[in-house]
């Protein structure tokens, strides 16, 4: 739980544990650990220390520099910084004694780098917001190099919200697995085993695939139906729908024999590990203890999943609203005061941890963060008929509908004939609900910004509240696909899952 950051129903695969157990456990672990190791691990430097770390900043041009100073998950760091025990022994008189001359000052107290939300304090040093000169933008440059160090130390280590000072990183036995694929990559690709490769893991399938069919797949199985929709997100006749439809368009997921005649993976086990990572957004890693399936296969098998659905059930699932549809979302729009509405449309951002240094100028936002955009319309009963996806983080709203095919009916002539009659004027064309960004189309609807009389402001509620069908499509997406609510890890664009 503390690596993964799963919750109780992901890890009680491993050990079966319930819910409550599972917490308990985990505050009892996490109690003994700041008591035993928060002394040594957590305590302030020692003169040793004190003396390595002085010599370090040195080296990076700040003498007296003790460290960086940043926080997580916060709203505010000043908040932060008053309630925190950091400078007590400065208050106390009792901080280390440093001794460090710039530009002819000698200084006795040791200072932090920290960003430009601190306050203007002799412990604290931050950067240039516009500097002006070649001298000022070289300080601004190393303070943002030594600045993100503490940045990148926290996200590597970070627990789902609690920091260990004691976890160390195995970084010579990467770099010589690093190594060794390089080499492996360099003598190219050959048939047969090799001296020095990896070493072939029995990994039991074959019994994990049986405990597995025990557990959900059998009709004496050992956890209910409604276990089965909690863990799986859908019912067990869904799945078993989808893994035949699935196997009948790729035989990659059907179980099959090898040159020596052994059975491989089960079409349960692909599926399985498929739907945990897009359910709890787990890594390969994390669900390998579950099928026993190897990284690349996991990564193969997440991949063409979701081709397979894509191809499969796009045509049913996002096809346009026929005359039936239609006919029941313009009712249920005429029953909330809304004559000729359709759905609602928006944008939402997925955040893009991997995305490489080539993409990252297109798909950076204004933040900082590089995500990638979906579009979608949702009706009242958040059924989307609409989804584009693809476009560059660093657009917005308004870009994204240049591009997206939402009105290529309307262009080509082609939309749906929609009649209906508003202050005494016939309209035939259908509309979206949208926020303020999107244009002054008569295709959109929008709120309006500051109503003044009474009737304006009962159209912006009524406007505002229906609009968010689609935040709260958006919302149970997120919920029930964890995977949407972190980051993407791979790599291609195109491999993205959505």
């Amino acid at each position: 739980m503390l690596a993964w950051g799963c919750s109780t129903n992901a890890t009680y695969k491993y050990c079966r544990l319930g819910g409550s157990t599972s917490l308990e456990s985990l505050c009892k672990f996490c109690y003994p650990v700041e008591a035993v190791y928060g002394q040594w691990y957590l305590k302030s430097p020692n003169p040793a220390n004190l003396y390595k770390l002085l010599n370090q900043a040195s080296l990076r041009c700040f003498p007296g520099m003790l460290g960086s100073l940043d926080s997580v998950r916060s709203n505010n760091d000043i908040n932060i910084l008053v309630h925190s025990p950091l400078f007590n022994d400065v208050v106390h008189g009792v901080a280390p004694h440093v001794e460090y001359i710039v530009n002819g000052n000698q200084y006795h107290l040791g200072h932090y780098l920290a960003d430009e939300i601190y306050p203007h304090w002799a412990t604290l040093v931050k950067t240039i917001s516009s500097p002006d000169n070649q001298r000022r933008g070289f300080l601004h440059k190393c303070k943002k190099h030594t600045g993100r160090m503490l940045k990148e130390h926290l996200e590597y280590y970070r627990l789902d919200g609690l920091l260990f000072g004691a976890l160390h990183r195995q970084v010579d036995e990467q770099v010589v697995i690093a190594v060794a694929l390089q080499d492996e990559e360099n003598q190219g690709h050959r048939r047969g085993s090799q001296v020095g490769g990896r070493r072939n893991v029995d990994r039991h399938r074959h019994s994990r695939g049986k405990n597995l069919l025990e557990d959900y797949f059998i009709p004496t199985s050992l956890y209910s139906d409604v276990d089965f929709r909690r863990r799986f997100r859908m019912q067990p006749h869904l799945f078993n729908k989808v893994m035949h439809d699935i196997c009948n368009y790729d035989a990659y997921f059907v179980q099959k024999c090898d040159a020596a005649g052994i059975f491989g993976l089960l079409p349960e086990q692909k599926l399985t590990v498929v739907i945990r990572i897009l359910a709890y957004g787990a890594s390969a890693d994390q669900v390998d203890e579950i099928a026993r399936m190897g990284k690349s296969t996991t990564l193969e098998a997440l991949v063409r999943f979701c081709q397979a659905v894509e191809t499969l059930y796009t045509r049913d699932y996002l096809r346009r609203p026929i005359p039936r549809d239609l006919q029941r979302l313009l009712q249920k729009a005429e029953a909330q005061g809304f004559l000729g509405m359709i759905g609602s449309i928006d944008c939402m951002h997925w955040q893009w941890k991997n995305c490489p240094t080539a993409f990252q100028g297109d798909y950076g936002s204004k933040k900082g963060q590089k995500s990638i955009i979906l579009e979608a319309v949702a009706g009242f009963d958040t059924w989307v008929w609409h989804a584009f996806f693809g476009v560059a983080g660093s657009q917005n709203d308004l870009n994204m509908l240049g591009q997206s095919p939402v009105f290529n009916d309307v262009l080509r002539g082609q939309s749906p004939n929609i009649t209906y009659q508003v202050n005494n004027t016939v309209y035939q064309t259908g509309y979206y609900l949208a926020d303020g960004i999107y244009p002054r189309w008569t295709t959109f609807v929008k709120s309006i910004p500051n109503p003044r009389s009474q009737k304006k402001k009962l159209f912006a509620t009524y406007q505002e509240g229906y609009r968010k069908d689609v935040e709260r499509y958006f919302g149970i997406l997120q919920a029930r696909w964890f995977i949407i609510r972190g980051t993407a890890r791979l790599m291609r664009r195109s491999s993205e899952v959505l």
